[in-house]
């Protein structure tokens, strides 16, 4: 004989049904069966491709990536940044724009439709530096015993310079290059250093 019990609802929504049955000379039996209130999702996941990779460079504006996507129920798509030197600007048409120099990884979306299941699909860029000016001075000097130097200035300025062949003692001339060490800027200089000889003063004597 089937005995039904109380059906249980629980704060998810999910819905319990026990029964039970016994018979002469038997134990009882209990089953439960679990329904859930939230389907398992279906569909067909779709691909999400993206186009050409764009080569921005920092401080030269904006940016776009694109992509398509195979879900034939709609083409939209969402961009986002998650991680690197961007922020997102538009987030339907892609634009995002440069905060530095180096890495920028996009991701692409599509939320789920009637046939087929949300995904995404992720980019990197690479965001290449700014470029900067190097003006060299003080190319011409004239021996003085100590170690004597060029001098250089950027733009923009107060960015740091690396030197190859930068000081001379001794008078001659040699070729000096100035390179900027920056995270979001590049730049080299060149140019020629010389060292002139000092004059010397000779004083005659023994004249008479």
């Amino acid at each position: 004989m089937m005995l039904p019990l109380p059906i249980v609802l629980d704060p998810a929504g999910n819905v319990y049904v026990t029964g039970s049955s016994s018979g002469i000379g038997t134990e009882l039996d209990h089953a439960t069966v679990k329904y859930l209130q939230t389907p398992e999702p279906k569909g067909v996941t779709p691909m999400i491709t993206f186009g050409t990779t764009p080569t921005p460079t920092y401080l030269g504006g904006n940016f776009t990536v694109s992509a398509a996507t195979t879900n034939t129920d709609s083409s939209a798509l969402s961009y986002r940044a998650v991680g690197g030197r961007c922020v997102v600007v538009d987030t339907s048409a892609g634009t995002l724009s440069p905060t530095g120099a180096g890495i920028c990884r996009v991701e692409a979306s599509s939320t789920a439709t009637v046939n087929f299941l949300a995904t995404s699909a992720q980019q990197l860029v690479t965001i290449t530096k700014a470029v900067a000016t190097i003006t060299l001075a003080d190319l011409n000097q004239i021996y003085t015993g100590s170690l004597l130097s060029p001098t250089a200035t950027t733009q923009p300025p107060g960015l740091e310079v690396d030197w190859i062949n930068e000081g001379r003692i001794y008078s001659g001339m040699s070729f000096v290059t100035a390179t900027v060490n920056d995270p979001n800027y590049q730049g080299t200089a060149t140019g020629t250093f010389f060292v002139e000889k000092a004059m010397a003063m000779v004083t005659l004597s023994n004249l008479t």
